[in-house]
């Protein structure tokens, strides 16, 4: 494997009662790849360096194109407390990094230790209007979109149990826009963590790279709600999501709101976009 190949997909740092952490793993690639050469760690502040290696499958554990693998101590105890169409995609490790219930990190790493992919998550990347979030895994939303990316992970969806080990994330979401313009996806979105249309993405295809944006968010009144993205640097294919919560960390109302994005470049060239996005819910 190279880097790219496989990804950090999902995870659960604080599970239930009875339950275990788990880290699934994404092939992205049409490559069939061997576990017993990657590696789970940590990362270690003192020696700034990645820490507390673990080898994923001292045996051969094959893992095939665009498969998942759910990677964890007991996985029995994951299928206990969760719903999976995949049973085969378990693989118990003799040990596991550390996860903490506040925040840590989650590396992926060669034989080598070559850095595949990484995840410092928080427990305030969860979606802000649940009240307790033991057992609640966060979902990668488009497997292409930087784990680095904390728009890029939401909580898994009430409708699918909190957590889908082994299939596909409740919160996957793809959106695709033409070179040199904006997209939004969905154009109707309901914030309510029901796993169906709970962010929009703001997609942004452009002809040169190097530039900036600002993404603001006003609603119907012209009132600004949201200031998603100050100075947020741009290459040629972008996505930022909005989870409809507003800077007062309330969720936004019913109804119709403007997406304003500026984007502009060093030598003071700008463009804007206006998008329209509905927040949807039942009354």
């Amino acid at each position: 494997p190279v880097e790219g190949d496989v990804v950090i997909n999902e995870i659960l740092f604080n599970p239930k009662d009875g339950g275990v952490d788990f880290v699934e793993l994404y092939n992205t690639s049409d490559k069939i790849i061997d576990l017993r050469f990657l590696v789970l760690a940590n990362w270690d502040v003192d020696s700034m360096a990645p820490g507390n290696l673990k080898q994923i499958s001292v045996e051969s554990w094959l893992l095939f194109p665009h498969e998942y693998v759910v990677l964890s101590t007991n996985g029995v105890a994951i299928r206990k407390h969760y719903y999976t169409s995949n049973e085969k995609a378990f693989l118990d490790m003799p040990s596991f990094i550390s996860m903490s219930n506040n925040e840590g990190e989650v590396l992926l790493l060669s034989s080598s230790n070559q850095v595949f992919d990484r995840v410092d998550y928080t427990e305030e990347m969860h979606y802000d209007l649940l009240i307790n979030v033991d057992g609640i895994s966060l979902e990668k939303i488009h497997f292409d979109r930087l784990s680095s990316d904390l728009s890029n992970w939401h909580s898994a969806a009430e409708t699918a149990g909190f957590a889908t080990p082994g299939y596909l994330n409740s919160q996957f979401s793809e959106g695709t826009a033409k070179e040199g313009s904006v997209s939004i996806s969905p154009e109707v979105f309901s914030p309510d963590n029901d796993g169906k249309d709970d962010v929009v993405n703001i997609i942004l295809k452009l002809d040169e790279s190097a530039q900036s944006c600002k993404i603001r968010i006003y609603d119907s009144r012209g009132r600004l709600v949201k200031n998603l993205v100050n100075n947020g640097y741009l290459g040629m294919e972008n996505v930022f999501t909005w989870d409809g919560i507003d800077d007062q960390m309330h969720k936004a109302g019913l109804g119709i709101y403007v997406i304003y994005i500026e984007v502009y470049d060093d030598k003071g060239n700008t463009q804007t976009f206006k998008e329209v996005v509905t927040v949807a819910g039942y009354l």
